[in-house]
């Protein structure tokens, strides 16, 4: 069953964070994710919604326990603990 990773968090900067972001694709890939989309708060730039798709829950968990995650949220400017879950597609 495939699975949907949610990432809600706010940056400091989107202009920082992006480059960030695209950096860690290769970590995505890693994991088998196979596509992803990113939205943004149309009122507040820096509050950032991220969606990725696994191929199962466990590449899903995996990913987000994999330290390279949390650095690249850091290199980015993530603010605060972002809120991330996992859900079973149907």
């Amino acid at each position: 069953m495939t699975a949907t990773l949610v990432v809600r968090h706010v940056v400091a900067d989107y202009a920082t964070w992006r480059p960030a972001f695209e950096s860690a694709a290769e970590l995505r890939r890693t994991y088998g994710c196979t596509a992803g989309k990113v939205m943004r708060d149309p009122d507040n730039p820096s509050d950032l919604a991220i969606t990725h798709e696994f191929p199962s829950v466990g590449q899903a968990r995996a990913f987000v326990a994999d330290p390279g995650l949390r650095m690249a949220m850091t290199d980015g400017g993530v603010m605060g603990s972002p809120r991330i879950e996992i859900f079973e597609n149907l």
